[in-house]
């Protein structure tokens, strides 16, 4: 039988997929493109059942060949996960944010990246969709020479050299290398130095509050930083004029209202400060007649203001020969060398101890209503002198208590993970405190030192001497000044934080390298610690 047949109608088609599910399209990262970490991810599942995805896989290469599982920047705000995604018949737009920088190394570089999507609809997966190939630069940009401006000129022989910190693409803490010379192609310059192996060099800015931890802003201090030690009992005559602020690189002026002052011994060399000898213009310092190291080096915490400025209770105790407990409010600590009256009790209060005289002291027992003090059971004097400081808000600080010091070398600890916050219910230290400056009281019958302190860590030893088995320390973080902005802290060998990115770094010139009459050429960049 024949039949005659009219015209097809239009074709339509359908497709046969191993999944009830596909990634039909990804729009980002695009082909050609340059980018940082974490990278964003954004892909389209489509699905006519709106089977919702049960997995989604995320791959990476940078050969366009051998594929890797991208790891997620599960932190970052636009990461939606990768099971339970919703589908739909016109495409579900979803994003997968790639820590690049975790699989690649913060240096890595490459213009031949792809990435690929599939997705499961929980039986099967789908075909996988691929990018075309894009680019990657995890290493920070140049940074933007500030200041000396080009051409500038005058007779400083030991200038700064200031620039403004990148944005790093790779999201990892940024250190510097700086080469000056009086060669435009820079061949032999005269200097050549990296922020990890010049420390105390290498400058960051302060611009933002560096934590909730602040200070009044009616309360002074300053921060000296590496004062050497030299004179044993007969002291050495400090005066303040002659001292110059750490954070703000200003001189201190020559006369201060009620100063007092702390200190942080470095050395294996203790020093300690007479109480009688802190003055309106200066103090008195001095090294210990016994230790390993030759002389004494010291950070100072200087603080001024009158009787309703003071956040702190400063008491002096003399002629300490033995284990003795003192009770707030309870002479001596009845009132303060300012008349200030001392409560009965101070909630979250450790004392911190200023040693005034050639015999040590520990705190070997402190609560919210009073604490004891115990001598070394070595020392060159009879009896102790020493001025105590207690915070009258202890919260304002960071504070971490009876921290062990077990090693003879130099051990870094990090702040966070290390150190619990005794003011606010044993909590971590924040990863970093710009600005905050160390001071401690040690807490057991063996001397310890610090030989340097950071926005992020600190190095501790236990002396060469001493009767406990290891040494013991509360440590206090005190910041300078609560919302007052560009002051400069060291950056330390793990590099400025992302805090940082936008603000300025500096280089001072040290003494030994003046340079001479000329012309000079500096240049700078960053990098990624590998």
């Amino acid at each position: 039988m024949a039949v005659s047949y009219g015209g097809y109608s239009a074709s339509r088609s359908r497709e046969i997929t191993s999944a009830d599910i596909k990634v039909a399209l990804i729009s980002a990262p695009l082909a050609g493109s340059t980018n940082g970490s974490p990278i964003l991810i954004v892909y389209t599942l489509e699905s006519d059942a709106e089977t919702t995805a049960s997995v989604v896989q995320v791959e990476y290469a940078t050969d366009g060949a051998t594929y890797n599982t991208a790891s997620a920047s599960a932190s970052n705000a636009f990461h939606e996960g990768t099971t339970n995604l919703s589908t739909a018949a016109g495409g579900a737009s979803h994003t997968f944010a790639w820590s690049a920088g975790t699989d690649l190394s913060t240096a890595f570089s490459s213009t031949t990246l792809t990435v690929r999507v599939r997705a499961s609809d929980g039986v099967a997966y789908s075909s996988w969709f691929t990018t075309s190939n894009f680019s990657i630069q995890l290493l920070p940009p140049a940074p933007v020479l500030v200041d000396p401006p080009s051409l500038f000129f005058d007779s400083d022989t030991t200038p700064d050299f200031e620039w403004l910190i990148p944005v790093d693409p790779g999201t990892d803490r940024i250190s510097f290398n700086i080469q000056v010379d009086d060669d435009s192609s820079f061949a032999s310059p005269a200097i050549d130095h990296n922020s990890v192996d010049h420390l105390g060099r290498f400058k960051s800015r302060v611009e933002t509050a560096p934590t909730t931890k602040t200070r009044s802003t009616s309360q002074v201090y300053y921060y000296i930083r590496d004062l050497s030690v030299t004179a044993t009992s007969s002291g050495t005559a400090v005066t303040y004029a002659a001292l110059t602020d750490h954070h703000t690189e200003s001189l201190l002026p020559s006369t201060l209202v009620n100063p007092t002052v702390m200190l942080l011994n470095k050395a294996d060399r203790r020093c300690y400060i007479d109480p009688s000898t802190i003055s309106t213009t200066g103090f008195s310092i001095s090294k210990s007649s016994a230790g390993i190291d030759t002389n004494g080096l010291v950070d100072l915490l200087i603080m001024v203001g009158t009787v309703a400025q003071y956040e702190h209770f400063w008491v002096n105790i003399t002629g300490l020969s033995a284990a003795t407990t003192y009770t707030y409010g309870t002479a001596p600590f009845a009132t303060d060398l300012l008349g200030a009256t001392i409560p009965s009790s101070i909630t979250n209060s450790i004392p911190i101890v200023v040693e005034g005289s050639d015999l040590g002291v520990y705190l070997s027992n402190s609560s919210d209503t009073g604490f004891t003090l115990t001598p070394y059971d070595f020392g060159i004097d009879s009896t102790a002198t020493v001025r105590v400081c207690l915070a009258k808000t202890p919260s304002n600080s960071y504070i971490d208590d009876l921290y062990d010091i077990t090693s003879f070398s130099n051990v870094s600890i990090d702040y966070s993970g290390n150190f619990d916050d005794g003011t606010n219910a044993g909590a971590a230290f924040p990863d970093y405190l710009p600005g905050q400056i160390v001071m401690g009281s040690e807490t057991s019958d063996h001397p310890v030192y610090i030989p340097s302190t950071y926005a992020d860590t600190l190095t501790a030893v236990k002396s060469g001497a001493g009767s406990s088995a290891n040494g013991q320390m509360d440590f206090h973080m005190h910041s300078p000044y609560s919302g007052a902005l560009n002051y400069w802290v060291d950056i330390p060998a793990t590099g400025v934080s992302e805090t940082f990115e936008g603000s300025r770094a500096k280089y001072k010139t040290a003494s030994t390298e003046a340079q001479s009459v000329g012309l000079l050429n500096w240049r700078v960049r960053a990098g990624n610690i590998t």
